[in-house]
């Protein structure tokens, strides 16, 4: 399972933790699939008032696996792929049943409680929750642009933190640190990694 679920039903708490740690949390589109599923669970599930989304191991995650990357948008043919063929998977990314829909349109609160890399469709899992907290060792990039194109949500990207620091993300890659992604309205607050979890609960 790429998801670990509980409940703490007197507190009405569930928790979802990627669980690929010996890949940074890494997720194909099954795993991607699984964790729409457990959204899902607990957002019907009555006993649940607020859902809190992390990673085991050393990074919330590194976001997809870049072998199915390389075979789902056409990189492991001998020629470039097309615009669209590079593209199309964003459909079921980003669309009405897509993972970012499904955490920004829950009726449950969603909490991201980041440590490490949060990078590509983690970041985005995370820009789609209602609230962030971070480590201060916590480092935030999207570095699919440098090498996809223009995808993504680039307008809630802009909106959080502005023009010129998304183009800078999407032209360069370059990761943004903890107390920068604070700077910038990416995460609600920056505490030391051994208080994170603490913070979140609180």
């Amino acid at each position: 399972s790429y998801c670990e679920y509980t409940v703490d039903k007197d507190k009405r708490i569930a928790r979802l933790t990627f669980n690929k740690p010996e890949k940074l949390n890494t997720r194909t589109k099954a795993d991607e699939a699984e964790v729409i599923q457990r959204l899902l669970e607990a957002e019907n599930d009555d006993r649940v008032s607020v859902i809190i989304i992390s990673g085991a191991g050393r990074s919330f995650g590194t976001g997809a696996d870049l072998d199915e990357v390389r075979s789902f948008r056409g990189f492991d043919k001998k020629e470039r792929p097309s615009l669209r063929a590079r593209l199309r998977p964003l459909k079921t990314h980003w669309g009405p049943r897509g993972i970012c829909q499904t955490i920004r349109t829950c009726d449950k609160v969603t909490i991201a409680q980041v440590h490490g890399y949060c990078y590509a469709a983690h970041f985005e899992y995370m820009i789609a929750c209602d609230l962030a907290v971070a480590s201060e060792e916590a480092v935030f990039t999207h570095p699919g642009y440098t090498y996809l194109g223009i995808e993504g949500s680039l307008p809630i990207f802009i909106l959080m933190m502005g023009w010129r620091r998304t183009k800078e993300m999407m032209l360069l890659g370059r990761p943004i640190s903890a107390p920068e992604a604070f700077e910038f309205g990416l995460v609600n607050k920056v505490v030391p990694r051994n208080k994170l979890e603490a913070t979140v609960n609180e």
